[in-house]
Parts: C-alpha cells; structure tokens; sequence
C-alpha cells in the first residue's frame, strides 16, 4: 500500500474532507488548529495530506509544539488533548489504515493522540502503540424520537434538577456579543480559584477571545440566566452528526436551583431536534464525580484511548546540561 505525504494542506480543502467524513468531530478541523495556533506561539499547524494510489485521500491533522525549553519538539493530534486521528472522505481499507498507522509510527517519534470515539475501533492501533485507557459519554441521540422520551431516559435526579430550573424561571440563550463570552470567562476564573490545584486546565481570555472570532455557526456558548444576569454557560462545538461540549463554568449559587442540568438538557433537545446524531459529554479528566454526573443523563461509556509515545534523542541529556549552564551563567 503505498501513498504520498504532502506536508501544505489547503483549510478549505481539509475543511471540506471533515464535512464529508461521518466520523469527524469539530476537534479535527482546521477552525480547532487556528484557534491554537494564534494563541500560542509555540505551536505551528503540521497537518498533513495522505494521497493513496487508488486516489483515496486522507488528512491527518497536527499540531507540532515546542518542548523542553525548545530544544525538542512534539506532535498534538488534537490541540488540549481533544480527539484526533486521520479523517476521509469515504472510510478507509484495513490495508490504509495499517499502512498509515506504521507512517507515523516510524515518522512521529514525540506524539500525542487521543484517539476518536466516533471511529470503529481499530485492532491495527495495538501493534503500533501503547494506549492509555480512558472514556467518554456519550448520548446516542438516534434512539430518541422527542424530548419526552430523553427526559424518560435520564434519571430520576436530573428530571428533579430540570423542573427545579423551570420552577426558577432560568432562561437559556446563545452568546452574541464579546461582553457575554467576557463575563463568562470571569466566571471561569472564579470556578479556577474554587478548584484550586484540583483544575485540569487554566485557558487564557485570548484563547476564548479566538474561538469568538470564528464566528462560526459549528461554535455555540449556551448561557443560563437569572434575571437577565449570567450564572452559567456550556460551550459546544457541532460537526458532521457530533455535538461536543467542551468547556463549563457556572455560579455554584444557583446549582441548587438546577441550573447546570436544566442548560445540558436544553442544548441536548437542541441537539436532537437539529439531527445530530451524538451528543458527548467529554472525557472527565479524570474527576470521578465530574463523570458520574454525566452519567446521570443515561450516558453510554465509549473508550477514547489516548497514545502518548514519547523518544528522547541521542544526546539530548548532554544538549539540556548545556543549555542549563549556559542559562545559570548568563543569568
């Protein structure tokens, strides 16, 4: 099985490909990759553009960072450890799949890739990598007809927490003006400084500020008001069949009134009425009881495994001993 490697790929093109492939998520387009790209200067777009014989082509985007004080260099597939992996037009043979998988093996010595839950899963995978095991949750909205017939899926406590937010007169709507994406992100903050050491990221205002920027109808930050006041927001990314949620931030004031589960079931309905297929919560970071609440909405656990292969070159250590000595010398 042969095929070229190009390393220009045009975004309208690669674009094009995601809306094509019935697996893709939002997380492998190249909207996701400027996003990163213009907030962090040390990462660079490194996607690349798989040309087989029979004319099937296949793009594998990436994001390629500097590490170790710059001296090394890693591959992201995708950006924030969101899914990655190769999409296509039509799905690929057993025979493409094993030959692109033994590309990179050999090409990408510094690489980290969690693998697409919306993929079939991959035998191939286990003969190239080693895998972390972990999961997301996801709602397979097909097997709902209406929202009645979601509310009966879900548990008793979440159908409890959506009539205590109806009760609430909570309002739901999607931001528009920059002032609505700030005054969320202030939110954020907040949440950050209750969680302390236990938060799994701390994204900057520009970050936001860029995704704001796409101005993208496949970008959506749901808010939750009270009284016209902000105290929460969910922000989902749509592509293909695939609703994601991505990012959460609520006042804790008002999760007594059921603000978080009254907002996630607004945006599922929405969901299932706009003909998305799957509605994922995310993998949890690890935070067990982040999990078990999404759980509560009759989730299904689907494995998204994460590939972390990591080279350290020939000399490396005496290059870093240098660096460090010159660094305290000059310093």
């Amino acid at each position: 099985m042969t095929f070229q490697v190009f390393d220009r790929v045009d975004f309208d093109e690669w674009q094009q490909v995601a809306d094509q492939c019935r697996t893709a998520t939002f997380f492998q387009t190249p909207l996701w990759y400027k996003v990163f790209s213009a907030t962090y200067p040390a990462m660079k777009i490194a996607t690349k553009k798989i040309l087989f014989d029979d004319g099937s082509v296949a793009v594998f985007p990436l994001m390629r960072q500097k590490i170790m004080k710059g001296l090394g260099k890693q591959y992201l597939s995708s950006p924030a450890g969101c899914y990655g992996g190769w999409i296509s037009r039509h799905p690929l043979t057993a025979d493409q799949v094993s030959a692109l998988l033994d590309w990179t093996a050999k090409h990408f010595k510094n690489i980290v890739w969690r693998i697409n839950p919306l993929e079939e899963k991959q035998p191939h995978i286990a003969r190239f990598y080693e895998t972390r095991d972990d999961s997301t949750e996801m709602l397979y909205l097909e097997n709902f007809q209406n929202e009645d017939a979601l509310r009966c899926h879900y548990k008793h406590s979440v159908r409890k927490q959506i009539n205590k937010g109806t009760r609430a007169n909570f309002s739901v709507n999607i931001a528009q003006r920059w002032e609505e994406w700030e005054q969320y992100v202030c939110l954020y903050r907040k949440a950050l400084e209750r969680w302390g050491a236990h938060a799994t990221n701390n994204y900057p205002m520009s970050l936001f500020k860029q995704i704001y920027q796409l101005q993208s109808p496949q970008v959506k930050l749901w808010l939750i008001k009270k009284n016209e006041q902000i105290i929460g927001g969910n922000l989902n990314f749509y592509q293909s069949r695939h609703c994601v949620e991505w990012h959460a931030a609520f006042d804790e004031r008002f999760f007594k009134d059921g603000s978080r589960n009254f907002l996630v079931h607004h945006i599922i309905v929405d969901a299932l009425r706009n003909g998305y297929c799957f509605y994922d919560f995310n993998p949890s970071g690890r935070h067990e009881g982040t999990r078990r609440f999404k759980q509560t909405f009759g989730t299904t656990s689907v494995a998204t495994n994460v590939i972390r292969k990591h080279h350290i070159p020939k000399g490396f250590h005496i290059l870093r001993k240098i660096y460090h000595t010159m660094h305290a010398l000059y310093s």
